[in-house]
């Protein structure tokens, strides 16, 4: 019988682990920045975390995860604060070719340029984002976070304009991430419907 091989299978582990470490999960540590995603020295997140970046490596090895893998692997760099390390493996790829996964590579670049104190960098990430997504939620959230914090209340009221007049029928697919492989699932769904 053949083995079932296919490097979405090591992607779907690394996910499931990291599904593992939301503080919803969890039991939360009172030190860890949630705005963030952090976690501290010492957590089982952390724990968790850094087991997880050896499956993002492997699954990073195959073409057809390598993108997701990459840009999951800049997440979990910045959640355990190593984000110079972070902002060397989402800034330097290509941009994806999944529409979805440069979103989250966008959002990730900004939450990691932020917490470099690299700001205007980290507001044009978000921007990017929200031209890529313009009905969605998050990056206008994060834009009107990050620019009262560097004195630009007019624009940043604008942004919180923005997000709060966004129709909510449309999915923010940043809560995608968190889905797993459920973005794939009416694709694979008409797949083996052809395959019968």
């Amino acid at each position: 019988r053949p083995k079932l091989s296919d490097p979405r299978l090591i992607l779907t582990r690394a996910m499931a682990l990291e599904f593992g470490t939301l503080p919803a999960v969890l039991p939360r540590d009172s030190t860890s920045d949630l705005r963030s995603w952090t976690v501290t020295t010492n957590s089982e997140a952390r724990r968790r975390l850094k087991g997880v970046l050896g499956i993002l490596d492997v699954a990073a090895r195959y073409p057809e995860t390598m993108d997701e893998a990459l840009v999951r692997r800049a997440f979990l760099l910045h959640r355990l604060g190593m984000n110079t390390e972070a902002l060397t493996t989402a800034g330097a790829m290509e941009p994806p070719h999944d529409p979805v996964v440069e979103y989250w590579r966008q959002l990730i670049l900004g939450r990691i340029l932020s917490s470099l104190g690299e700001l205007a960098r980290a507001v044009a990430a978000y921007e990017h984002a929200a031209s890529l997504q313009p009905r969605a939620q998050t990056p206008a959230i994060a834009l009107t976070g990050l620019l009262l914090r560097s004195g630009e209340r007019d624009v940043a009221i604008a942004w919180a304009e923005r997000a709060r007049t966004t129709p909510e029928s449309p999915i923010d697919p940043w809560a995608l991430y968190w889905a797993g492989d459920r973005r794939f699932l009416a694709s694979w769904l008409v797949e083996l419907r052809r395959a019968r």
